[in-house]
């Protein structure tokens, strides 16, 4: 079982939904609220992402979210929004 409150983790990257990097090495550097970062470079398609094209970036972890993207029990999920053109 994964400490829940442990900040050493794995994570897995979305971008728009679609799973883009997964079980990357991660820790949180932030408690309140939550914020997490990777510990290697960031998957192809994040560095991909022209700048100032990201609208949110949030994290979720836990049981709805390990139901929700398919997610080991412990891994975060790194969330990431594009603004769409037009908006």
């Amino acid at each position: 079982m994964v400490e829940l409150a442990a900040p050493a983790r794995f994570g897995s990257v979305f971008i728009d939904g679609k799973l883009v990097g997964q079980n990357l090495p991660a820790h949180r550097v932030q408690d309140f609220p939550e914020g997490y970062e990777l510990d290697v470079v960031e998957p192809p398609a994040v560095t991909a992402i022209p700048n100032g094209s990201i609208d949110l970036i949030a994290f979720a972890r836990g049981l709805e979210a390990e139901q929700e993207y398919h997610l080991c029990a412990g891994v975060v999920a790194f969330l990431i929004t594009t603004r769409k053109s037009g908006s």
